[in-house]
């Protein structure tokens, strides 16, 4: 599904690694998502940031080290990421 959205948002030459739900055996806020991104990038928790509209996002980015950023135009709100 996120690469058809990608592909229809003409968005899929952006992204050099996805990692979905079918790639991990523990999902966010578990780090193993960003980490497994991470590693296949060459990259490294201090180097990243992780953008997410969720709290998982956002806790699963701070369990792996990396600074987060929460955006405002989530369907849930600005207030609801801020917590």
């Amino acid at each position: 599904m996120a690469l058809k959205g990608l592909r229809l948002m003409k968005l899929a030459d952006f992204f050099d690694v996805i990692v979905a739900y079918d790639h991990v055996k523990k999902v966010k806020p578990d780090p193993e998502p960003i980490l497994q991104a991470l590693e296949q990038l060459g990259s490294t928790p201090s180097e990243a940031i992780m953008v997410g509209d969720n709290f998982h996002d956002i806790l699963g980015g701070k369990n792996a080290g990396t600074l987060t950023a929460g955006v405002a135009w989530s369907i849930k709100g600005r207030d609801y990421i801020a917590k």
